[in-house]
Order: structure tokens, then C-alpha cells, then sequence
């Protein structure tokens, strides 16, 4: 029994030490990349037209200078 999880602990970390030995460094870039995903429930996509004017925080801006 002990000889079984040595060597199941043994197979499960070889893929692990494989993929942590052929990581390549991504070279730095000049600009910074960055995303950031907002979702909203319940909030269906006509609100955003319909209560335009009222939309003057926050949510406003994100949606007037945002990907949408």
C-alpha cells in the first residue's frame, strides 16, 4: 500500500516538474497589459440606453469609456 501512493505520488508530480522545467520567461513588454472583466447581474444590455442620463458615476464612465 505505501509502495502504490509513493509511486502515485511520483506520477502525479512528474507532469508538474516537466511544465515548471520548460517555462519560458515571456520577455517584458514595453506597454503594461491589463484587462478587467465587470459583469452585472441582472442588468440587461437596453438599460444602459434607456437610463443613459442618469448614468453619471462610476457605471457612466465605465460604460462611455469601455469596451462594450
Amino acid at each position: 500500500m505505501r509502495r502504490f501512493l509513493v509511486v502515485l505520488l511520483a506520477a502525479g508530480l512528474l507532469p508538474v516538474a516537466a511544465c515548471a522545467q520548460n517555462a519560458a520567461i515571456p520577455p517584458a513588454s514595453s506597454t503594461p497589459s491589463l484587462l478587467v472583466f465587470i459583469t452585472v447581474d441582472q442588468l440587461r444590455p437596453d438599460y444602459f440606453s434607456r437610463f443613459d442620463a442618469q448614468l453619471t458615476g462610476g457605471l457612466g464612465r465605465l460604460y462611455r469609456g469601455s469596451a462594450f
